[in-house]
């Protein structure tokens, strides 16, 4: 389950940026992901949620924006659709020679509570 790990990682991240954030609560964290990576959406989201307590990102949402596999054909000179490693060209059918996209994570945005918002989000629980 490296979807755990991941979501350590992100937590990681967000810690040593904290000062950038001016040690502000999050109110979201943005994360593209690559399908080829493997990476289920939905275990990521439940890692994520366990593991924010007591951590700057405590009250911050999680969300994923998944990006998709795409990959270059030296055979017909094309960019293809990849949502495998073993896929091949919908045109020529030979392999897919170069992945352009879908093999990383990127953390894209970082959303923080303004302090009022912070306390009106407070008193509602």
């Amino acid at each position: 389950m490296h979807e755990l790990w991941i979501a350590r990682r992100i937590l990681t991240i967000l810690d040593q940026q904290k000062a950038c954030f001016d040690h502000q609560r999050l109110k979201s964290v943005l994360v593209e992901i690559g399908e080829l990576i493997a990476i289920e959406p939905s275990s990521l989201l439940f890692s994520f949620d366990v593991i924010k307590k007591n951590s700057i990102a405590e009250s911050a949402t999680l969300f994923i924006t998944l990006v998709l596999g795409q990959a270059w054909c030296d055979h017909c000179q094309k960019k293809s659709r990849m949502p495998n490693y073993f896929a091949t060209c919908p045109i020529c059918q030979q392999m897919l020679s170069k992945i352009i996209q879908g093999e990383s994570i990127h953390l894209k945005n970082v959303e923080v509570y303004s302090c009022v918002e912070f306390a009106a989000v407070n008193v509602k629980k």
